[in-house]
């Protein structure tokens, strides 16, 4: 079975469009609401020039805009990386190479961090998420806002990459593993088997850099 892990927000959003999605500190979002920044950073991404199969990176805590990301990449077939914020900067310079992230998302707390590297990655556009970003990042409200929240053309799926998250196992360098659209069903699958369903509230705790939290995102979707 070949499908888009995005397009469970879509549906979602279609028959629950005011059931509460998303609840991250003192930010509620409906179904509706996820939805649409979804879909308005698949455009902004898009006149950023991200196509198919290209990896746009955060660095932030567990915060809304990591869902909106997970979504877009989805929908529009290109790839999230996702970096462990208790990095150095050098361990996430080297990640950033070899992942060859064309676009890196960061939270306010990162600017010093990323400042010290983004000279040496691939990457060509950097996205603050503040309300003031560095002058050498583009801010991720002022490039969302005006975009469109129609549903976009749904790109990839099935056996194409959706994220690569970053393990050094026990030597070595960095490595990283590239998880798929059918993996994460299969994986949210395996949650929902191991814990049973989680209704219509499901907590996490970890970060969303991890494993262990990510598939969470499409659990309650």
């Amino acid at each position: 079975m070949e499908f888009n892990v995005g397009t469970f927000l879509t549906k979602r959003a279609e028959l629950f469009p005011h059931k509460e999605a998303l609840v991250c500190e003192d930010v509620r979002l409906t179904f509706s609401a996820l939805n649409n920044r979804t879909n308005q950073l698949v455009y902004a991404l898009g006149k950023l020039g991200v196509e198919k199969g290209d990896r746009v990176a955060i660095l932030a805590f567990n915060e809304p805009e990591y869902y909106d990301l997970f979504n877009a990449v989805a929908k529009m077939g290109a790839i999230m990386v996702t970096l462990n914020y208790r990095l150095a900067g050098p361990e996430l310079q080297y990640i950033l190479e070899d992942c060859g992230a064309k676009v890196l998302i960061f939270s306010r707390e990162f600017a010093e961090v990323v400042d010290s590297f983004r000279g040496d990655i691939p990457a060509e556009h950097f996205i603050a998420i503040s309300d003031e970003p560095p002058e050498w990042a583009l801010s991720y409200v002022e490039i969302t806002k005006d975009e469109p929240v129609e549903e976009p053309e749904i790109v990839g799926g099935g056996d194409d990459v959706m994220a690569i998250l970053y393990t050094s196992g026990t030597t070595g360098r960095p490595k990283g593993a590239m998880l798929t659209h059918n993996g994460f069903f299969v994986t949210s699958d395996t949650l929902i088997a191991t814990i049973g369903m989680p209704g219509d509230t499901f907590l996490i705790v970890l970060p969303l850099f991890h494993i262990g939290a990510l598939p969470g995102a499409i659990l309650c979707t």
